[in-house]
């Protein structure tokens, strides 16, 4: 049972989708379950949300895309939001690989580690989008960590990406698994990892809360699969 049937029938689940968090295969799922109440949202992220609300049709009750957090406060029916975090670490590096992965195959060098940690994607990623401030606003870590906070507070359904299969479980999509690595793993030496560390210090306090609360959250023998993520507010 998903989420879904536990919400008005008018209303709409935003889900938040961070780079390198399974997205494509989540996408595909929601796609093949869903059907015409599934759409994926292309949008770019300094652009109004109130353009990217009034292309929903009113028969959709779950979209999906790489989208800053606030299109519920564009929309004339009832919303919430979803999203999975990962380690940002993690997430940095298999960003880094699926980078390169698309220039190797459209005959481009690669982007040194070293360069990429500086680039776009590569800091707190996953804590401006949940803050809507990605691309938008600057305003300093302390007040965009805190608005990030507050944000997923209130989000439906948190997931982390250990935990992915409970995550699409939640959504109706099954219990899926991640797919895609796109080649080797970069070696990463002792400063490289400072650097990614220090890049991605609000990342890592936000995914460290989401973390502790689904080990707070963790279901009661008997539980169905999926029931404590079903708890955000």
């Amino acid at each position: 049972m998903s989420v879904l049937s536990e919400t008005d029938e008018r209303s709409l689940l935003v889900i938040l989708h961070i780079h390198r968090t399974a997205g494509l295969t989540l996408r595909k799922a929601l796609r093949n379950v869903h059907g015409p109440a599934f759409q994926a949202l292309k949008w770019p992220s300094a652009a109004p949300l109130s353009g990217l609300a009034a292309s929903i049709g009113p028969d959709v009750r779950i979209v999906q895309g790489h989208i800053n957090y606030g299109l519920a406060d564009h929309l004339d029916r009832p919303a919430s939001y979803a999203t999975l975090l990962r380690d940002p670490v993690a997430r940095t590096l298999s960003h880094f690989r699926l980078i390169n992965h698309m220039r190797e195959q459209a005959g481009r060098s690669p982007v040194p580690l070293d360069r990429f940690i500086g680039m776009p994607g590569s800091g707190n990623l996953q804590t401006e989008l949940i803050a809507g401030t990605l691309e938008r606003e600057q305003l300093g870590d302390a007040a965009t960590y805190d608005r990030a906070l507050a944000h997923l507070k209130a989000f439906l359904v948190i997931g982390i990406f250990p935990d992915l299969p409970a995550y699409s479980a939640a959504l109706g999509a099954g219990a899926l698994k991640p797919r895609n690595s796109w080649g080797e793993p970069p070696v990463v030496s002792s400063a490289q990892m400072r650097s990614l560390r220090a890049r991605t210090e609000l990342d890592q306090a936000l995914y460290d809360w989401a973390v502790r609360r689904a080990a707070d959250a963790r279901p009661v023998p008997g539980e169905r699969p999926g029931a404590a993520l079903q708890t955000g507010r």
